[in-house]
């Protein structure tokens, strides 16, 4: 173990996660991510798929394509590209 490693648990990142992505609107690189938090980018992609099960009661939708994240509102019924955040 890292002496100068923390112990980030998976309810941390989801909370950092969520701040960077809707409080802050800040980027968020998967691969810079994962290294802060000493997890692997699997770690983080299932730590985004839980958080967008969880965030779907409230209309909205997280996706990664290409190591980019997006976020989605649903208004009316309909998709709308909110943000693009890497």
């Amino acid at each position: 173990m890292n002496l100068g490693q923390k112990n980030y648990t998976p309810e941390f990142r989801e909370s950092e996660i969520i701040k960077r992505l809707f409080i802050n609107q800040d980027k968020l690189d998967i691969y810079e991510f994962a290294e802060e938090m000493f997890v692997t980018e699997s770690t983080v992609h299932r730590d985004i798929d839980k958080l967008e099960n969880n965030l779907g009661e409230f209309d909205l939708k997280i996706r990664i394509k290409n190591m980019i994240v997006f976020m989605w509102m649903v208004m009316s019924g309909v998709l709308e590209k909110h943000y693009i955040l890497i």
